[in-house]
């Protein structure tokens, strides 16, 4: 039972990971949408570019709930992963003292 706690991390990395992608699509349709499907695809390519153009234009487009969860998910990614690492670094895997 050592490897659970590992595996519960990692399944709420998956689940910040798929919020974060919902997010991102979310935001570059309402960013770029008027703009036509290939500057949305790009939109979704570009992560940074979306986020800052989203937060810029959070309130006139009423996605600042969307902005805030997006922002969430990327810092608990971000989190998530930065704890991962350190227990592969002290215990040598993921799963448990080798």
């Amino acid at each position: 039972m050592e490897a659970m706690p590992a595996l519960m991390i990692v399944l709420v990395l998956v689940a910040a990971i798929l919020v974060n992608f919902i997010c991102l699509i979310y935001v570059s349709v309402m960013v770029h949408g008027d703009d036509g499907v290939l500057p949305v695809i790009i939109g979704v390519f570009r992560h940074r570019y979306t986020f800052i153009r989203g937060w810029q234009a959070a309130n006139d487009l009423g996605i600042k709930p969307v902005m805030i969860a997006w922002t969430i998910t990327i810092v608990t990614a971000f989190l998530i992963v930065s704890s991962l690492l350190i227990i592969y670094v002290v215990n040598g895997s993921l799963w448990g003292a080798q």
